[in-house]
């Protein structure tokens, strides 16, 4: 009867997000995480699988549930990512934390407080996509969050090496997830910034990532390269220019993927290397050196011709480019 109870909470709340809401007012969640906390403690497989699975749909749904009527399955579900524990019941578990690590620094934070990131960050080695995917979603939610808050990941003994290793997995998905935990990395400190495009290995697996991988992901890597231009230090913003990143986001504007993102993300980052470099060249009274780079390899052509693109978002960043930085004819 015991676990009959629990699977048919598990069911009422994984039936609709009402289901679910109606199973949450009426305080569903507090004895499931007694029950949960006790398997565990009494390594009952069987009830913790069915309470793991039966928590994890307490806490998922569009809309959310009410973050204040959920927050407290936080420290049973971190205790289960960080046991040794059936493969099933594990992705149950993460796949819940993602949920509740979802929206702002508050809700980050609560996750950061049960000690979770150093498991997250060894189930990156785990060979099934199944626990790899939500790790990688609940790492890269708390690097979208402030620095402090992506420092605590940062800290972990190579956890950098761990996502680029997972940058060449044969799963997208994987690859997506990454991408994406990298570029929210990419917006951080210029230190943080460090321990990705200090690398040039690293550079380069994400400019052939940008050029060469499928849609989903060329966008994530690319908003990697850009997103690193906008706080990177000046030594920074050099050597990633030396890397080919520079050269790499003229390639991206010459994709027609995608109805022009990727153009779009490619001409962002042209646009703050050549601030960059125009501020670079009024300090030391010298020409703007991306500026002539640009000339020099005929991306002003093809900036040009950006004008007409059927993006308004993309044709705004090239007539900007060409007004603020170059003199050519522009068509509006």
């Amino acid at each position: 009867m015991f676990i009959k109870a629990v699977w048919a909470i598990g069911n009422i709340s994984g039936d609709s997000a009402e289901c679910r809401d109606i199973a949450l007012a009426n305080g569903a969640l507090y004895p499931m995480t007694v029950v949960l906390k006790k398997a565990l403690d009494d390594k009952d497989n069987i009830i913790s699988k069915h309470g793991t699975w039966a928590l994890s749909n307490l806490c998922r749904g569009k809309p959310a549930p009410q973050y204040e009527r959920v927050r407290e399955a936080l420290p049973v579900l971190s205790a289960v990512v960080q046991e040794e524990i059936h493969l099933d019941v594990l992705s149950d578990a993460l796949w819940a934390v993602t949920y509740l690590s979802e929206g702002n620094y508050y809700k980050v934070g609560r996750v950061l407080q049960t000690g979770i990131v150093p498991s997250l960050v060894r189930h990156l080695d785990c060979p099934y996509i199944s626990v790899v995917v939500p790790a990688l979603r609940i790492l890269g939610n708390i690097v979208g969050g402030n620095d402090e808050q992506t420092d605590v990941v940062l800290q972990v003994p190579n956890v950098v090496k761990k996502l680029f290793r997972l940058l060449r997995h044969d799963k997208k998905a994987v690859r997506r997830e990454v991408c994406w935990a990298l570029s929210n990395i990419a917006a951080g400190r210029a230190d943080q910034l460090e321990m990705i495009f200090g690398n040039p290995e690293y550079v380069h697996s994400l400019m052939k990532v940008a050029i060469s991988d499928t849609m989903e992901v060329k966008r994530e890597a690319a908003w990697i390269l850009t997103n690193a231009t906008n706080d990177a230090n000046e030594d920074q913003v050099v050597q990633m220019a030396r890397s080919g990143t520079l050269d790499c986001m003229c390639k991206l504007i010459q994709l027609e993927e995608g109805g022009g993102e990727l153009i779009e993300i490619g001409l962002t980052g042209i646009r703050n290397y050549l601030n960059f470099g125009a501020l670079m060249a009024n300090r030391d009274g010298t020409e703007n050196k991306y500026l002539i780079a640009l000339e020099q390899n005929g991306t002003v052509q093809v900036i040009q011709g950006l004008q007409y693109h059927g993006n308004p978002k993309v044709y705004e960043l090239a007539l900007n480019i060409l007004e603020t930085h170059f003199d050519v004819e522009t068509e509006f």
